[in-house]
């Protein structure tokens, strides 16, 4: 079955929706990219390079692919700001043991981020910028949320700079339960 030109819901038609795209417009510019540079150590058991003559393009493409290269990776995520004087949160596993940390804020403006806290069983993290007068969500009241209310996420998911997307309450008082 398609249905084209509305869309029902339990309450009604789509017009019973929340206004997302004002949510958006008024969320958004407290959303910040997140761009981490990590670095990791070879594995003891890891294939050695081919041995190739110094000055091939062979050693070459396999010295960028699988050398050096390989042990510096680069990661995308979100962050919000906190506070107006430069204080951002995000996902703890997003910035732990992260080399470089970069925060990207509306307008393009980037700034090396320092991390306050890492608090990785609950997966949240602090960060720091030099930066005033930023943008601050409003806050709501997490313990008057409902599962089955509207919600909106805003983020840059994969680099994806000021993504929305929307779902429903899901569950409340849920742990993440360690992988030990």
């Amino acid at each position: 079955m398609i249905i084209v030109g509305c869309l029902l819901t339990p309450l009604g038609f789509a017009s019973d929706l929340p206004d997302f795209a004002t949510v958006f417009e008024k969320g958004s510019p407290s959303v910040a990219t997140l761009i981490v540079s990590k670095h990791f150590q070879q594995n003891e058991g890891a294939t050695a390079l081919p041995d190739v003559s110094d000055d091939s393009d062979l050693k070459n493409f396999f010295h960028k692919h699988f050398g050096e290269a390989a042990q510096r990776s680069t990661f995308f995520g979100s962050a919000f700001v906190a506070d107006a004087d430069g204080y951002l949160f995000t996902s703890a596993h997003l910035v732990t043991d992260a080399a470089k940390i970069w925060i990207v804020l509306e307008g393009k403006k980037r700034y090396r981020a320092k991390l306050i806290i890492d608090d990785s069983d609950n997966d949240i993290a602090l960060l720091k910028i030099k930066a005033k007068t930023l943008p601050v969500p409003r806050f709501g009241k997490s313990s008057s949320l409902r599962v089955g209310e509207w919600v909106m996420a805003i983020g840059s998911p994969f680099g994806f700079e000021k993504s929305a997307s929307q779902g429903i309450i899901s569950g409340l008082n849920r742990k993440l339960h360690n992988k030990e």
